[in-house]
């Protein structure tokens, strides 16, 4: 497993949808996309959010809790943009 999860911290918006995780949801990103490849992944299509940064967003390398608010309100900005589209 990646260990984005204990730089990056997890996702607030994704707390209340535990029940919701899946590989994808650990792994991937509505930024970055399919960590898979895959055709149909729940993360990129807005479907579900995703639980941690992915390694191209993870602000550990830079070491800066500003930039990590920063992007993580720009995923569920992404997040919420594409769950309305859905809905439209």
């Amino acid at each position: 497993m990646l260990p984005q999860a204990k730089h990056a911290g997890s996702n607030p918006a994704a707390t209340t949808m535990n029940n919701n995780k899946c590989v994808h949801t650990e792994h991937c990103c509505i930024l970055h996309g399919c960590k898979y490849g895959s055709d149909y992944c729940p993360v990129e299509e807005g479907i579900k959010p995703q639980s941690y940064l992915c390694e191209s967003c993870d602000p550990f390398w830079e070491n800066t809790e500003k930039k990590n608010e920063k992007i993580w309100k720009k995923i569920n900005e992404e997040f919420q943009r594409k769950m309305i589209l859905d809905n439209e």
